[in-house]
């Protein structure tokens, strides 16, 4: 009788498991086919193939489902990594764990197909899935913010000889926009003047730039920059020593990269150079001991 018991008490936990999870499924399929074509229609205009218009529809009908997970460390990682990549208008953080999500299904579904059954392997495949966009998000960052800081000096060049010259910093900013070429400082740079254009103060304009670069040459600036603008300090001054902090850093990193270059050239050396080298030396001396032997 115990034992009865035991299996009619598993049968009906498992039947209640069930119900749960049907239960869930349904309430997310619900939300999933919630939003109306309206919403929709907006990016169906500018897709063609029906491939396009699929994938436009299915990740907006994810990226609705998930504004309702509440994970606000993920989300301010996520929203922190969109913004230092300057991809505000392309991404948000439902498209992008929508896209997240999809890269997963994708990828453990073509292991289980192509590959192998195994669901423990397929299970890391879809969390390598789940993490290509965040690794291709974190590659457009680290080439925007090396594009930054090559082009820093320059810009804080021009920068102080604007200010030197008598010009107010909007309009040396003005200036340096249109002399300087289409690269990611000068979009930093017309963000900062659009904002100040647009009400803001220098302050927030500077912590804006601060939070979007992800650099220590340009926190250093921009905390220099406002506290000369709090205690009253004069511009040149604070310009020329943060140009000469600068280059002075841009240097130190020259130096240390051309000392890690001698270290790093030990290893083609070993494999390619040296091995050429005793071929070409000892090469001629082993065919002569071999004919010499063989001769003899």
């Amino acid at each position: 009788m115990p034992a009865a018991s035991e299996g009619m008490l598993y049968a009906g936990s498992s039947w209640l498991l069930f119900a749960a999870i049907f239960l869930m499924v349904l309430a997310l399929t619900r939300i999933f086919f919630s939003i109306e074509r309206k919403d929709i229609a907006a990016g169906d205009a500018q897709t063609r193939s029906r491939l396009t218009r699929f994938r436009f529809e299915l990740l907006s009908r994810l990226a609705y489902v998930n504004t309702f997970v509440p994970v606000p460390g993920y989300r301010n990682y996520i929203d922190q990594l969109i913004r230092e990549s300057a991809m505000e208008e392309q991404y948000s953080f439902e498209p992008f764990l929508a896209a997240q999500e999809c890269w997963a299904v994708f990828c453990g579904s073509l292991y289980l197909i192509v590959i192998d059954p195994s669901p423990p392997m397929a299970i890391a495949i879809a969390l390598f899935g789940f993490y290509v966009p965040i690794a291709r998000m974190s590659a457009a960052r680290a080439k925007r913010l090396k594009s930054i800081c090559k082009d820093l000096p320059y810009m804080m060049d021009l920068l102080t000889l604007s200010v030197q010259a008598g010009a107010d910093f909007v309009f040396a900013i003005q200036n340096i926009i249109e002399q300087f070429p289409e690269r990611p400082l000068r979009d930093e740079l017309r963000l900062i003047l659009a904002a100040i254009r647009a009400g803001a103060s220098r302050k927030e304009a500077l912590l804006k730039l601060k939070s979007r670069v992800a650099l220590a040459e340009v926190s250093a600036l921009t905390g220099a920059l406002i506290r000369a603008d709090e205690m009253g300090t004069g511009l040149v001054e604070v310009l020329r020593n943060q140009s000469a902090f600068i280059k002075n850093k841009r240097m130190q990193e020259l130096r240390e990269k051309a000392k890690k270059a001698a270290t790093l050239m030990i290893v083609p050396l070993i494999l390619f150079v040296f091995p050429c080298m005793f071929l070409i030396i000892l090469g001629p001396i082993a065919i002569r001991m071999y004919q010499t032997l063989l001769g003899g």
